[in-house]
């Protein structure tokens, strides 16, 4: 198993950070727009609510970018 590099983990960690909350972004305004439709009550998002989801992706994408073997590209 490969060690992993702080500098490629910190890259696909602030990746991966960006991509979940552009996700959960899209979710929400999905579903708001989906609930503003049909009548229910829109939801109302707390600023740490935002935090678990990018959280989770940018570890997962830090690992993922971390563990490549980018060296022999």
């Amino acid at each position: 198993m490969k060690k992993i590099n702080s500098i490629e983990f910190a890259t696909g960690f602030f990746m991966g950070v960006f991509f979940g909350f552009f996700i959960e972004g899209v979710f929400i305004t999905l579903y708001n727009l989906l609930s503003n439709w049909l009548g229910w009550k829109s939801i109302n998002i707390v600023w740490w609510m935002w935090i678990p989801l990018p959280i989770v992706s940018g570890l997962i994408m830090g690992k993922a970018i971390a563990s490549l073997h980018l060296e022999d590209y």
